[in-house]
């Protein structure tokens, strides 16, 4: 059964995908940080995300027109799981990629925890995968140990690294959540020797 701290904290995220909508790096920052604890923390499958308001920056450079709808909102305790749409047409550089000027949509899922009514922890994922297929850039079978799929020893745990045709690697960035992989497992540093960085997981940034 909802209660009034569930219902407040579903209101909140509501008017940070508000903000997020206008398009505007301003807005958003602002309403960012009224919203959000000072010590927030941002936590993605991507090693050396940066803060979420570059990730905005990115994206509204990439995407001008960019939209989030709201797919679901669940809230129980002192957390919120918000399954979101995301769509906007490339008429930006994006990590790399010249715009195409083509129609992209993909999925995304975010936990937020509150604080009094303030975010102070959040996890996603995102279907990056799906956004580059999309462009147009899609993942290579490897040539040679610098490109394409990286995986480890055989019987470890999946561990892979996805690079692209271009050359150019995006699983460094934050919006790159296309790198999965078990921290634990033992192909873990052999491939992040390969791909020259380090794959370590759930790094918390500040929002």
């Amino acid at each position: 059964m909802p209660t009034a701290e569930s219902e407040t904290n579903k209101a909140t995220l509501r008017r940070i995908v508000e903000a997020a909508n206008s398009d505007d790096l301003d807005v958003f920052s602002k309403a960012l940080g009224e919203l959000s604890e000072p010590n927030a923390v941002l936590r993605t499958p991507s090693p050396r995300t940066p803060a979420y308001r570059e990730v905005f920056a990115t994206l509204y450079q990439a995407y001008p027109d960019l939209h989030i709808a709201v797919e679901d909102l669940i809230a129980e305790g002192d957390k919120v799981v918000c399954r979101n749409v995301v769509t906007g047409t490339h008429l930006g550089e994006y990590l790399g990629i010249a715009p195409t000027g083509k129609a992209v949509a993909y999925n995304e899922i975010f936990i937020f925890r509150f604080v009094n009514g303030r975010i102070a922890e959040a996890w996603g994922v995102v279907d990056v995968l799906s956004q580059m297929r999309q462009l147009g850039v899609s993942p290579v079978l490897p040539t040679s140990s610098s490109e394409g799929l990286l995986t480890g020893r055989r019987g470890d745990p999946f561990c892979a690294l996805l690079a692209y045709p271009q050359g150019r690697r995006y699983f460094g960035t934050a919006l790159m959540a296309a790198v999965t992989c078990m921290p634990s497992c033992q192909s873990h540093r052999a491939a992040s020797r390969r791909a020259g960085s380090s794959l370590a997981l759930g790094t918390p940034v500040c929002l």
